[in-house]
């Protein structure tokens, strides 16, 4: 991954944190990277890098992706308010 250029970078929290690298050579081929931070979801404490998921996706499954985690923070944020 560091040979790889960051081409976004986003914390969506206390969720995760998203980057996503473009291949040099390929003009449609990214690696999506998903961290969870368990000690901010479980306990409320910052800088846990927990379990990751790295995933080489073209542009238009990286749009889906993109779509999907969106949901799961937008429904996170609306359960939030709603206890």
């Amino acid at each position: 991954m560091n040979n790889l250029p960051v081409i976004k970078t986003g914390c969506m929290e206390p969720l995760f944190n998203i980057s996503i690298y473009r291949f040099p050579k390929e003009k449609d081929v990214f690696t999506f990277r998903i961290e969870l931070d368990l000690k901010k979801i479980l306990n409320n404490e910052p800088n846990d890098s927990g379990p990751c998921l790295s995933l080489i996706v073209n542009r238009s499954s990286l749009e889906e992706l993109a779509v999907f985690f969106n949901k799961i923070y937008q429904d996170y944020q609306l359960s939030k308010k709603t206890m």
